[in-house]
């Protein structure tokens, strides 16, 4: 039965192999080296298995393989000829995120391998940024499974698991998670800002008592409110899914023993404000909620047109308030619910592209204001108009304004709609969108800056309006509109209104006679190089326009006699009267009118 040659039949060895099984005997216990010589042997592997000690060689043609023999024992060996196709290998869905998994835990990962010669090695690895990086977890002996005790960590949020498999001739397969999944412990933590934070927690504490989580964390003073019946009031326990206003005097971190939530988690939700949190510990995309009100189940966009819920926001000390997009753990928001038993569900879900609730609008046109004061800022308002659109309340296009934050700092700009009623949230609008200016048609917005410093600076990005529209903003409630588009920026007074107008021929022409005495707000403020001070003139009158540095020395004087009734202006180049650039600083300019005197400050910046 020994062949010395044995010749196969030729077969393609490009998806198959060959296998012939020999050994050797020597009579001598020496060093045995065993050479090989190809003749017409394909472009595929050739492989020596040299099986007393389970090691494999790739051979070329006149390669060597040395050994020392025992005496009159054989030596059992194997040659491999072909196989140049990977083996096959998908994995289970235990490998593929979005998914929550409880640290501790076994996890069994299933897989399917297959070969037609076999697999030989598998090895399996984990990512823990993503897949940027991977280590190595395991070498499973088994080719179908392999039970993982998930490692016992505080929170590990963008988990990746790799497989790779050889074949006997070598080649191999790897597959890789489609999305991470996260692995969240029993104790979780977060750092919380001095200052007041709109918070949540994501998991279920042990001990909910607000003493129990935490007196051991904050070493001075802190305080929580919850949000019902339109109104603060202190909260005693934390609730999943809730969200809460803390406040603390320092920066902190803090520490909450409990269950992480692993499964899609559903809130009830009540007509009015709500106070709400991201109850899982991945973030979520607002365009993934699913609400349910009677049975008929809504994502966000549809729910927001459909007039079940209006906007969310975030919120943070230094920009205010602001469109929320993403749910992030830890975190609170205000969303706005417009009708009775409407339900939400915070899913576990892939990333998707995130984009603005209220796309309907992007291309329309459109005025979006931002204010500044101090550190405050506000980006929530914007005007505008939509061929959809209504003048009322349409939940399709407009925001309410949040309600205004605990603690001194609030800066929020705003259109007081006092026209509107009984609206749940409230008549004060971040976003006013109506119906499309046409022909002779005109729509005019009140804005009303609110905050507890003395004055903001508003400027705006105008978006979409056609030329033949005029935009005009009337400042001083007298009825003169200066043109938007030529002007950046103002700066108003904390409690003051202004309106803006689109209409065709919205300027106010500057013959038009006030009704009285009257000094407007200098543009731009502050200014460099020049400004416009403006002042209006109920009768033909004498004036005198003074401008005094802030010691109250005199700067620039331009008295005028027998002026003409009507709005009038002048353009102050930053020059003193004898024609020298002032310095950088704040100035009073005074307008002098019989008895009437009236004095505004502005700021000159070199």
């Amino acid at each position: 039965d020994d062949l010395s040659k044995d010749i196969k039949k030729e077969i393609s060895l490009s998806d198959t192999m060959q296998v012939w099984d020999f050994k050797v005997l020597s009579t001598q216990a020496e060093t045995v080296t065993l050479t090989f010589d190809f003749t017409r042997i394909p472009e595929v592997p050739v492989i020596l298995e040299d099986k007393a000690i389970s090691y494999k060689q790739i051979l070329y043609s006149g390669d060597s393989y040395v050994y020392t023999a025992e005496a009159n024992i054989d030596r059992l060996f194997s040659i491999s000829i072909g196989d140049t196709t990977a083996p096959l290998l998908s994995l289970g869905a235990e490998f593929n995120g979005p998914a929550i998994y409880h640290a501790g835990d076994e996890l069994t990962l299933n897989w399917n391998a297959s070969d037609g010669n076999g697999i030989d090695k598998t090895e399996l690895w984990i990512s823990e940024d993503n897949g940027n990086n991977y280590t190595m977890l395991a070498t499973p002996e088994d080719v179908e499974y392999y039970d993982w005790t998930l490692p016992d960590t505080s929170l590990i949020q963008q988990v990746m698991l790799k497989m790779k498999i050889w074949d006997y001739a070598g080649n191999s397969a790897e597959a890789t998670s489609t999305h991470s999944f996260a692995i969240a412990g029993d104790s979780l933590s977060t750092t919380v800002c001095s200052g007041w934070n709109l918070w949540g927690l994501p998991l279920v504490s042990d001990d909910p008592d607000i003493s129990s989580c935490f007196d051991d964390d904050f070493s001075s003073y802190y305080v929580i409110y919850d949000y019902q019946y339109c109104g603060y009031l202190f909260s005693d326990n934390l609730t999943v899914a809730q969200g809460y206003w803390l406040g603390a005097i320092d920066e902190t971190t803090v520490d909450i023993v409990g269950f992480p939530i692993t499964w899609e988690y559903m809130i009830s939700l009540s007509n009015g404000w709500n106070l709400i949190s991201d109850p899982l510990v991945l973030p979520i995309s607002v365009d993934s909620l699913f609400f349910t009100q009677g049975g008929i189940n809504k994502f966000y966009d549809d729910a927001v047109s459909a007039g079940w819920v209006n906007n969310i926001y975030r919120y943070d000390e230094d920009n205010g308030y602001q469109y929320a997009t993403q749910l992030d753990p830890w975190n609170g928001y205000w969303m706005g619910v417009l009708q009775e038993g409407v339900s939400v569900t915070f899913p576990i879900h892939k990333d998707p592209p995130i984009t603005f609730g209220k796309t309907n609008v992007e291309n329309s046109p459109l005025i979006e204001f931002h204010a500044e004061a101090s550190t405050m800022s506000d980006d929530l308002l914007a005007i505008g108009t939509h061929d959809d659109a209504g003048w009322g309340f349409d939940p399709e296009f407009d925001a309410v304004t949040p309600p205004t934050p605990p603690g001194t700092d609030y800066l929020s700009v705003y259109v007081p709609r006092t026209d509107l009623t009984d609206l749940v949230l409230g008549n004060n609008f971040s976003r006013d969108i109506r119906a499309t200016v046409s022909g002779e048609s005109v729509e005019e917005w009140l804005v009303h800056l609110e905050t507890n410093k003395t004055s903001a600076r508003i400027s705006w990005s105008i978006e979409n309006i056609p030329d033949n529209l005029e935009i005009g903003i009337d400042i001083q409630g007298i009825g003169y509109f200066e043109d938007m588009r030529l002007v950046d920026d103002i700066i108003i007074q904390s409690g003051q209104s202004f309106r803006v107008r689109l209409v065709t021929n919205v300027l106010t022409s500057v013959n038009i006679v006030p009704e009285s005495y009257s000094l407007a707000y200098n543009f731009p403020n502050p200014f460099n190089p020049i400004t416009t001070l403006r002042y209006g003139l109920p009768e033909t009158s004498d004036i005198t326009l003074n401008i005094y540095d802030i010691t109250g020395r005199k700067i620039k004087q331009w008295p005028i006699n027998n002026q003409q009734p009507g709005w009038h202006e002048v353009i102050w180049d930053g020059t003193d009267m004898n024609g020298n650039v002032v310095s950088t600083g704040v100035y009073i300019y005074s307008l002098t009118a019989g008895d009437f005197v009236e004095t505004k400050k502005m700021v000159f910046i070199k």
